[in-house]
């Protein structure tokens, strides 16, 4: 079975990377031809930079040590099994698939600095006729507000649209 993994996979973090790259082993082992939905944000990418360089705000940072910690963690991404890059905002532009598995991670955390809220996490746009969930969450939030309509709409349609096991 042909499937996609969308999670956070080019974060500069090594739980959202080893839990990217073991996810799509797992399916891999299977039997799957598993990879990694190579999304593509300019806005997330300088966002995901910018705390990688300086991860405490107001600290004095060793900003030598990060730069070579986000390149030692570019090295890795270039050999995750990746599918072709997709605006994130544009999901039709990335390849259909027999399923998705949407996470691990705090994929639904819709305060999120950047992901948060993006249509495409919540099942918008996905192209595969299967949807699931592995180990997504919301995470925690003090957010009173509530989600936009095109999000609320969509958290409210997750029951719905991914199978759960």
């Amino acid at each position: 079975m042909k499937i996609g993994v969308l999670t956070f996979h080019r974060c500069i973090n090594y739980g959202s990377y080893w839990q990217a790259r073991c996810l799509v082993h797992g399916l891999g082992s299977l039997g799957h031809d598993a990879v990694l939905l190579d999304h593509a944000s300019r806005r997330i990418d300088r966002a995901e930079w910018k705390c990688a360089l300086r991860p405490i705000p107001d600290a004095r940072a060793d900003r030598p040590a990060y730069r070579r910690k986000m390149q030692r963690f570019f090295e890795a991404f270039a050999s995750l099994p990746l599918s072709p890059r997709f605006p994130l905002d544009e999901p039709g532009q990335m390849p259909a698939y027999d399923a998705i598995v949407v996470g691990s991670d705090e994929v639904w955390n819709l305060s999120h600095p950047w992901y948060g809220r993006v249509p495409l996490f919540f099942g918008d746009g996905l192209r595969a006729p299967r949807k699931f969930a592995y180990a997504a969450s919301f995470g925690s939030s003090r957010r009173t507000r509530r989600p936009r309509p095109r999000v609320g709409t969509a958290a409210a349609r997750l029951r719905c649209d991914f199978g759960a096991r």
